[in-house]
């Protein structure tokens, strides 16, 4: 039996800009929803499946390339963000709406945030 393969590590940059350094998580995640309709002639059944990529770090507001002053540009300009994230040599490329983070904190500890960008679109894996 093959050891398992074990990645510790994966990168992600938006808009050609790598952030993974400013992040302690960073993932793909998935919801699917199933909807059934009930005609005269019959059912049906629809399923919808839908992307999240959800990020997990520390506000760096003002640094150069900020990721949160990104955040935040984008959601105010009602745009996406082209995500790129690799894993393993694996490569997941998505558009990512941009919403606003969080910002500030408790004091004395690091300035954290939690954000869940959704994915417009399908996800491509190269």
């Amino acid at each position: 039996m093959p050891a398992p393969v074990l990645i510790s590590t994966l990168t992600l940059s938006l808009e050609a800009v790598d952030y993974e350094c400013q992040l302690s998580n960073a993932r793909i995640e998935t919801s699917n929803s199933e909807t059934t309709v009930k005609t005269f002639c019959g059912n049906y059944t629809s399923n919808d499946e839908t992307y999240a990529l959800v990020l997990e770090g520390y506000q760096d507001w003002g640094s150069v390339d900020s990721l949160c002053d990104l955040l935040w540009t984008s959601a105010e300009a009602e745009t996406t963000l082209t995500a790129l994230m690799t894993i393993g040599g694996v490569d997941f490329t998505c558009e990512a709406s941009g919403r606003k983070p969080p910002a500030g904190g408790a004091a004395g500890d690091p300035l954290n945030f939690t954000i869940t960008l959704p994915i417009q679109g399908a996800i491509t894996k190269a």
